[in-house]
Protein backbone atom coordinates (compact mmCIF):
# COMPACT_ATOMS: atom_id res chain seq x y z
CA UNK A 1 0.00 0.00 0.00
CA UNK A 2 1.36 2.99 -0.78
CA UNK A 3 0.96 5.71 1.26
CA UNK A 4 0.86 9.42 0.44
CA UNK A 5 2.36 12.80 2.22
CA UNK A 6 -0.04 15.91 3.03
CA UNK A 7 0.86 18.29 1.54
CA UNK A 8 -1.14 21.79 3.13
CA UNK A 9 -3.02 23.30 0.27
CA UNK A 10 -3.17 27.30 -1.36
CA UNK A 11 -5.12 28.59 1.95
CA UNK A 12 -3.03 26.76 4.34
CA UNK A 13 0.87 27.83 3.07
CA UNK A 14 -1.04 31.74 2.84
CA UNK A 15 -1.91 31.02 6.63
CA UNK A 16 1.81 29.64 7.44
CA UNK A 17 3.12 32.49 5.26
CA UNK A 18 1.02 35.29 7.40
CA UNK A 19 1.95 33.20 10.45
CA UNK A 20 5.54 33.71 9.55
CA UNK A 21 5.42 37.28 7.90
CA UNK A 22 3.66 38.38 11.61
CA UNK A 23 6.41 36.83 13.45
CA UNK A 24 9.26 38.65 11.73
CA UNK A 25 7.33 41.74 11.84
CA UNK A 26 7.06 41.36 15.76
CA UNK A 27 10.98 40.51 15.64
CA UNK A 28 11.84 43.70 13.69
CA UNK A 29 9.67 45.83 15.35
CA UNK A 30 11.40 44.33 19.04
CA UNK A 31 14.55 44.90 17.53
CA UNK A 32 13.67 48.91 16.17
CA UNK A 33 12.65 49.31 20.02
CA UNK A 34 15.87 47.81 21.65
CA UNK A 35 17.92 49.92 19.46
CA UNK A 36 15.48 53.07 20.21
CA UNK A 37 15.96 52.59 23.95
CA UNK A 38 19.59 52.04 23.66
CA UNK A 39 19.70 55.49 21.73
CA UNK A 40 17.52 56.79 24.35
CA UNK A 41 19.91 55.66 27.15
CA UNK A 42 22.70 57.07 25.66
CA UNK A 43 21.58 60.46 24.95
CA UNK A 44 20.38 60.63 29.25
CA UNK A 45 23.53 59.15 30.33
CA UNK A 46 25.40 62.01 28.28
CA UNK A 47 22.97 64.46 29.57
CA UNK A 48 24.01 63.62 33.00
CA UNK A 49 27.53 64.02 31.90
CA UNK A 50 27.64 66.89 30.48
CA UNK A 51 24.92 68.63 33.25
CA UNK A 52 24.47 72.43 32.46
CA UNK A 53 25.26 74.67 35.40
CA UNK A 54 23.06 78.07 35.24
CA UNK A 55 25.59 81.14 35.95
CA UNK A 56 24.42 84.23 36.85
CA UNK A 57 27.02 87.18 37.71
CA UNK A 58 26.16 89.75 39.84
CA UNK A 59 26.52 93.39 38.87
CA UNK A 60 28.42 95.64 41.04
CA UNK A 61 27.45 99.01 42.29
CA UNK A 62 28.11 101.97 39.61
CA UNK A 63 31.58 102.77 39.01
CA UNK A 64 32.97 100.06 41.63
CA UNK A 65 34.98 97.03 40.23
CA UNK A 66 36.64 95.45 43.20
CA UNK A 67 38.25 91.89 43.32
CA UNK A 68 36.00 90.26 44.93
CA UNK A 69 32.87 91.79 42.87
CA UNK A 70 34.65 89.13 39.87
CA UNK A 71 33.24 86.38 42.12
CA UNK A 72 29.77 87.21 43.17
CA UNK A 73 27.65 84.85 41.54
CA UNK A 74 24.79 82.38 41.86
CA UNK A 75 24.84 79.16 40.31
CA UNK A 76 22.12 76.72 39.97
CA UNK A 77 22.96 72.90 39.74
CA UNK A 78 19.58 71.16 38.19
CA UNK A 79 20.25 67.64 38.89
CA UNK A 80 19.55 65.91 41.69
CA UNK A 81 23.13 65.12 42.59
CA UNK A 82 25.84 67.49 43.91
CA UNK A 83 28.62 68.28 41.08
CA UNK A 84 32.41 69.00 41.34
CA UNK A 85 33.44 72.07 39.64
CA UNK A 86 36.15 74.60 39.49
CA UNK A 87 35.62 78.53 38.84
CA UNK A 88 37.31 80.15 36.17
CA UNK A 89 37.31 83.91 35.78
CA UNK A 90 38.40 86.85 33.83
CA UNK A 91 38.22 90.43 33.68
CA UNK A 92 39.05 91.99 30.58
CA UNK A 93 39.59 95.90 29.41
CA UNK A 94 38.79 97.32 26.34
CA UNK A 95 41.65 97.65 24.02
CA UNK A 96 43.74 96.04 26.94
CA UNK A 97 42.74 92.37 27.22
CA UNK A 98 42.79 90.12 30.28
CA UNK A 99 44.07 91.86 32.91
CA UNK A 100 43.04 89.37 35.42
CA UNK A 101 42.50 85.88 35.10
CA UNK A 102 42.04 83.29 38.24
CA UNK A 103 40.77 79.53 38.88
CA UNK A 104 39.12 78.45 42.07
CA UNK A 105 40.17 75.27 43.45
CA UNK A 106 37.05 72.00 43.13
CA UNK A 107 34.26 72.75 44.81
CA UNK A 108 30.65 70.63 45.34
CA UNK A 109 27.84 72.31 44.14
CA UNK A 110 24.76 70.58 45.98
CA UNK A 111 21.18 70.37 43.74
CA UNK A 112 19.36 73.68 43.52
CA UNK A 113 20.78 77.09 43.67
CA UNK A 114 24.20 77.97 45.75
CA UNK A 115 25.89 81.53 45.99
CA UNK A 116 29.36 81.64 45.31
CA UNK A 117 31.10 85.08 46.78
CA UNK A 118 34.60 85.64 47.07
CA UNK A 119 35.58 83.53 50.22
CA UNK A 120 34.63 80.64 48.28
CA UNK A 121 37.56 81.16 45.62
CA UNK A 122 40.30 83.32 47.59
CA UNK A 123 42.46 79.63 48.29
CA UNK A 124 42.61 79.48 44.42
CA UNK A 125 44.97 81.23 42.24
CA UNK A 126 44.76 84.81 40.82
CA UNK A 127 46.88 86.99 38.91
CA UNK A 128 46.83 90.72 37.69
CA UNK A 129 48.77 92.15 34.59
CA UNK A 130 51.29 94.28 35.75
CA UNK A 131 50.76 97.84 35.13
CA UNK A 132 47.76 100.24 36.31
CA UNK A 133 45.50 97.48 36.84
CA UNK A 134 48.15 96.23 39.57
CA UNK A 135 49.04 99.23 41.25
CA UNK A 136 45.57 100.31 41.32
CA UNK A 137 43.78 97.05 43.17
CA UNK A 138 47.07 97.34 45.37
CA UNK A 139 46.52 101.20 46.18
CA UNK A 140 42.87 101.75 45.88
CA UNK A 141 41.19 98.05 45.92
CA UNK A 142 39.64 98.94 43.20
CA UNK A 143 40.16 98.73 39.13
CA UNK A 144 40.98 101.78 37.12
CA UNK A 145 38.70 103.63 35.17
CA UNK A 146 37.61 101.70 31.64
CA UNK A 147 34.74 100.10 30.42
CA UNK A 148 35.39 96.09 31.69
CA UNK A 149 33.87 92.83 30.94
CA UNK A 150 33.43 90.11 33.61
CA UNK A 151 33.76 86.37 32.64
CA UNK A 152 32.99 83.19 34.81
CA UNK A 153 32.90 79.44 33.47
CA UNK A 154 31.94 76.44 35.26
CA UNK A 155 33.80 73.32 34.55
CA UNK A 156 33.26 69.79 35.36
CA UNK A 157 35.61 67.16 36.32
CA UNK A 158 36.86 66.56 32.64
CA UNK A 159 37.51 70.31 32.66
CA UNK A 160 34.25 70.75 30.22
CA UNK A 161 32.63 74.07 30.28
CA UNK A 162 28.95 73.17 31.83
CA UNK A 163 27.93 76.84 31.97
CA UNK A 164 28.96 80.42 31.91
CA UNK A 165 28.26 83.93 32.08
CA UNK A 166 29.54 87.34 31.36
CA UNK A 167 28.81 90.99 32.38
CA UNK A 168 29.60 94.37 31.14
CA UNK A 169 30.81 97.19 33.90
CA UNK A 170 31.91 100.76 33.34
CA UNK A 171 33.96 102.15 35.94
CA UNK A 172 34.64 106.45 35.54
CA UNK A 173 36.97 107.27 38.82
CA UNK A 174 36.80 111.40 38.80
CA UNK A 175 39.03 113.22 41.17
CA UNK A 176 36.86 115.59 43.33
CA UNK A 177 36.17 119.13 42.81
CA UNK A 178 39.82 121.68 43.47
CA UNK A 179 39.25 124.79 45.23
CA UNK A 180 41.51 128.08 43.01
CA UNK A 181 40.22 130.83 44.38
CA UNK A 182 40.18 132.41 46.63
CA UNK A 183 43.31 130.13 47.75
CA UNK A 184 43.34 127.49 50.32
CA UNK A 185 44.66 129.27 53.64
CA UNK A 186 44.76 132.31 52.12
CA UNK A 187 43.05 135.80 53.46
CA UNK A 188 40.41 137.94 51.90
CA UNK A 189 38.72 141.34 53.08
CA UNK A 190 35.93 141.38 54.74
CA UNK A 191 34.14 143.71 52.49
CA UNK A 192 35.35 141.91 49.33
CA UNK A 193 33.17 140.38 46.75
CA UNK A 194 34.21 136.92 46.15
CA UNK A 195 34.42 135.02 43.32
CA UNK A 196 34.45 131.13 44.00
CA UNK A 197 36.08 129.03 40.73
CA UNK A 198 36.96 125.57 41.00
CA UNK A 199 38.63 122.79 38.94
CA UNK A 200 36.20 120.42 37.76
CA UNK A 201 36.49 116.47 38.34
CA UNK A 202 38.90 114.92 36.22
CA UNK A 203 38.15 112.43 34.02
CA UNK A 204 34.89 114.23 33.89
CA UNK A 205 31.77 111.91 34.60
CA UNK A 206 29.52 111.31 31.74
CA UNK A 207 26.17 112.96 31.74
CA UNK A 208 25.57 116.83 33.22
CA UNK A 209 27.82 117.76 36.45
CA UNK A 210 26.28 119.76 39.15
CA UNK A 211 27.75 121.29 42.59
CA UNK A 212 27.01 122.28 45.70
CA UNK A 213 28.95 124.86 47.74
CA UNK A 214 28.84 124.91 51.45
CA UNK A 215 30.74 127.37 53.49
CA UNK A 216 30.98 126.73 57.65
CA UNK A 217 32.80 128.85 59.87
CA UNK A 218 35.44 127.44 61.64
CA UNK A 219 35.65 127.25 65.48
CA UNK A 220 38.77 127.31 67.38
CA UNK A 221 41.30 124.78 66.72
CA UNK A 222 38.60 122.87 64.18
CA UNK A 223 40.07 120.92 60.72
CA UNK A 224 38.28 122.08 57.88
CA UNK A 225 37.27 118.54 57.73
CA UNK A 226 35.60 118.74 60.81
CA UNK A 227 34.22 121.81 60.78
CA UNK A 228 32.25 121.02 57.47
CA UNK A 229 31.33 117.70 58.75
CA UNK A 230 29.56 119.20 62.16
CA UNK A 231 29.32 122.93 62.05
CA UNK A 232 25.83 124.56 60.57
CA UNK A 233 26.39 126.06 57.22
CA UNK A 234 27.17 129.61 57.18
CA UNK A 235 25.72 129.52 53.29
CA UNK A 236 25.13 126.77 50.80
CA UNK A 237 23.80 126.50 46.89
CA UNK A 238 23.11 123.79 45.11
CA UNK A 239 22.09 123.40 41.75
CA UNK A 240 25.48 125.20 40.07
CA UNK A 241 26.22 124.19 36.62
CA UNK A 242 29.41 125.98 35.99
CA UNK A 243 32.79 125.94 37.89
CA UNK A 244 32.38 129.19 39.55
CA UNK A 245 30.38 131.36 41.49
CA UNK A 246 29.45 134.91 42.61
CA UNK A 247 28.73 135.15 46.27
CA UNK A 248 25.98 136.96 46.28
CA UNK A 249 25.90 140.65 47.95
CA UNK A 250 22.25 139.99 49.54
CA UNK A 251 24.23 136.97 51.27
CA UNK A 252 25.81 137.05 54.76
CA UNK A 253 29.24 139.24 55.22
CA UNK A 254 31.99 137.49 56.33
CA UNK A 255 33.87 138.38 59.43
CA UNK A 256 37.23 139.76 59.92
CA UNK A 257 39.35 137.72 62.00
CA UNK A 258 37.87 134.44 61.63
CA UNK A 259 38.06 131.13 59.16
CA UNK A 260 36.04 129.10 57.02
Amino acid sequence: MTSCQEHPNEKQRSNIYLIKENSNHKVIKWYKMKKLFLLLSIIFYSGLCLAQVSVKLQQPPPNQLRTADIWKLTLINPTTKPISITLSGTLEEAGFGIVIEGSSKTMSIPPGTKRISYDDVKSGNVSFRSGKWREAFTRTGNAPSGDYKICIQVKNESGEVIGSDCINQRVEISSPPALLSPADDGSISAKQQVLFTWLPPMPTPSGQVTYKIRIVEIRGDQSPISAINRNKAFFEKDGLRTAMFQYPVSARSFEGGKGY
